[in-house]
């Protein structure tokens, strides 16, 4: 039992620690350059990839899964892990940051303040102490927060500071970064993608899944194109396609919208 624990112990720390989290999001950064650059099997043309590579090439990229990159189950893998890493992360420095926010007052004493670099000394003429006090008071509340003093023999100290939450901003980008795993998880296992061929004029109730590649499937509702045009730079080479299109669903219009390719 003491092992088993020791090994999950072990197994919090690496999956918590800085490195590993800057190692995962850079092998997932590496992953999605790999992918950019080897032709996916359903972006590619009929004969594209028996064009671009060899038999043995073709046959090695396709063992390691990188021509369907984004649904192989070590891409999954590794945005799970990442996920994970992520929210063990989370977990165990929110005790950390949390006191910064409820428990903010600083443990500073004479000597702590002496070896501090940043300091600047301020006169007061004719002032009391007590006058003196209740001016710093006033100047850290109305540009900062209401401060915490300290009475140390004949020092007192002010502490004050603004933005105590943002201490938790950290967990603001870990929680975003989890969503964007999340969302590219769902999409690896469950998202889908299709085609409709539209000429101008024509319209279709069907896509063909897998980009196109794939069977019909019902798209519940009629698509209409009634415009297709093109705008030119002045050489004459292509800026920009417009397609104007309607959503029909019982013979009725209920959108219409024209869609920009740049």
């Amino acid at each position: 039992m003491q092992r088993l624990i020791r090994l999950l112990d072990t197994l919090w720390k690496i999956l918590a620690s800085l490195k590993t989290g800057i190692v995962l999001m850079g092998l997932l950064a590496l992953v999605n350059l790999i992918g950019s650059f080897i032709i996916q099997e359903g972006q590619a043309q009929p004969g594209q990839l028996e064009r671009a590579y060899s038999p043995e090439t073709r046959a090695f990229l396709e063992s390691l899964g990188l021509f369907d990159i984004y649904h192989s189950w070590w891409f999954v893998s590794l945005l799970c892990l990442t996920a994970l890493s992520l929210i063990i992360a989370s977990i165990d420095i929110w005790p950390r940051f949390w006191g910064r926010v409820v428990a903010w007052r600083p443990r500073l004493g004479t000597k702590e303040l002496a070896a501090k670099n940043l300091k600047k000394y301020i006169k007061f003429k004719d002032r009391t102490g007590d006058e003196i006090s209740k001016f710093l008071e006033r100047f850290l509340k109305d540009n900062f927060a209401a401060p915490w003093t300290k009475q140390e023999g004949k020092a007192r100290y002010f502490f004050s500071q603004k933005g105590r939450f943002s201490h938790l901003g950290v967990f603001v980008i870990h929680t975003g970064l989890v969503l964007i795993l999340i969302g590219g998880f769902v999409g690896s296992r469950y998202g889908f993608e299709g085609q409709i061929k539209l000429g101008e004029g024509e319209s279709s109730n069907i896509y063909f899944s897998e980009r196109g590649a794939g069977p019909a499937q019902p798209l519940g509702f009629w698509i209409r194109c009634n415009d297709v045009r093109m705008e030119t730079y002045p050489n004459g080479s292509p800026k920009a396609y417009y397609s104007d299109l309607d959503i029909l669903v019982g013979g009725e219009i209920v959108r219409s919208k024209t869609i920009k390719v740049n």
